[in-house]
């Protein structure tokens, strides 16, 4: 029996197409809001439930992160190389993720936003803690949240590392791996239960850490798969068959549609304002994250084929790489775009906001990335980092945002 196709000893493999996914998920994320703002994801018509479901943007942004950051530490793992240390880490994340955050949220709430800020609201924001504090008030800024929990699983990812100390051999990593991975998952879906079980979390502590790691821990489940040396044997069976899917990107794709098609029915909650139950909450996250799952499943332990090759050209990789200040300005420009057009919330205007919206936050995104972001990547990067087998999109985006 063959070992599976991974990735190997190439843990220098540059995964571009997943700047593309991260676009794609970005003006997703756009759709969704628009459809929102100007009640179209709330009609009566077939394209209602479908544009409620793009907040699905949200899993893809976390697993990319688990892929993305968790892949440097159990790459050197495999190699029995020194991981990264755990301050140098955080010292990246906050030189890409802070800067170009905290210009958005001064602009925001001092001049853009409708709702005067008080101390604390200033202090939760600038600090990512609007979620556990409830600051999270202002409307212009209600997307931070997924910002929010980027940065907390962020400060647990050197921990999570932990679990890669004293293992030695490649089946005994791959094996801990999963085994953390699922210890994860069955964690965040206890939690997501038992927020709706004790009335004092409130439906917002769905958003916490416990309730996001399972999109993240997926994620580091790719990352531990692809950077596995051909001659693992842990797992041989399961590799085979992940590598066999990966092989087919346009079957994966299709049955992520399919489970997209699921999530747009009411097995996944309501598609307005209205809480879940607690079940159809639970339906919606796990369908959620085998829809990514499978999206990313050929990006990752394959080439992605023709898929792979749209979502990796130039144009989707640029269009990756200033997605986060896209991502970040979007919804400040489309409530100021509401109001100066003078157009009330939940009133129409579908198209021309979703063009007006699209255009104006990939200009500011642009001129985050040219004149703020890479200047200090390039500044504040080392060559170090760069040398550690970490792919070229985990330094360029965060993968942060979501709806």
């Amino acid at each position: 029996m063959s070992a599976p196709r991974t990735a190997g000893a190439e843990v220098s493999r540059h995964f571009d197409a997943l700047d593309g996914m991260r676009a794609i998920a970005c003006y997703a994320v756009i759709l969704t809001h628009v459809g929102f703002q100007s009640g179209r994801s709330f009609g009566t018509g077939p394209q209602a439930p479908w544009l409620s479901r793009l907040d699905t943007a949200v899993p893809i942004f976390l697993m990319l992160s688990g892929f993305l950051l968790y892949r440097p530490f159990v790459a050197q793992a495999y190699r029995r190389l020194p991981v990264p240390r755990a301050g140098g880490f955080y010292w990246r994340r906050a030189v890409r993720v802070l800067p170009a955050f905290w210009v958005t949220a001064v602009v925001t709430l001092g001049l853009l936003s409708t709702r005067r800020a008080s101390l604390a609201d200033w202090l939760s924001y600038l600090s990512l803690t609007e979620i556990y504090n409830g600051h999270d008030v202002d409307p212009s800024l209600t997307h931070i949240w997924t910002l929010v929990a980027e940065v907390s699983l962020y400060a647990v990812v050197p921990l999570l590392a932990l679990s890669l100390r004293g293992r030695r051999s490649s089946e005994e990593i791959l094996l801990s791996q999963c085994l953390l991975v699922g210890g994860l998952l069955a964690a965040s879906v206890a939690w997501q239960i038992t927020v709706f079980e004790v009335d004092s979390l409130g439906y917002v502590a769905t958003k916490w850490l416990p309730g996001t790691i399972d999109w993240f821990a997926l994620g580091m489940l790719l990352a531990a798969l692809s950077a596995a040396p051909a001659g693992c044997t842990a797992l041989l069976r399961t590799r085979q068959v992940l590598s066999q899917w990966a092989g087919a990107p346009e079957l994966c794709w299709l049955l992520a549609i399919l489970l997209y098609w699921f999530l747009t029915l009411p097995l996944a909650g309501p598609i307005d304002l209205a809480m879940p139950a607690a079940g159809e909450h639970l339906a919606k996250n796990l369908l959620q994250a085998a829809v990514v799952f499978f999206l990313m499943l050929p990006l990752t332990l394959g080439d992605g084929g023709v898929i792979g090759r749209v979502l990796g050209n130039r144009v989707s990789r640029f269009l990756g790489q200033i997605s986060y200040g896209v991502y970040l300005w979007h919804l400040p420009a489309l409530l100021f775009l509401q109001r100066a057009l003078d157009i009330p919330i939940w009133q129409g205007h579908f198209w021309k906001l979703l063009v007006l919206t699209t255009v104006s936050s990939s200009v500011l995104g642009a001129l985050s990335w040219y004149l703020l972001e890479r200047p200090l990547l390039r500044r504040f990067s080392r060559p170090t980092w760069r040398n550690l087998g970490t792919p070229s999109t985990a330094r360029q985006t965060p993968a942060t945002q979501s709806a």
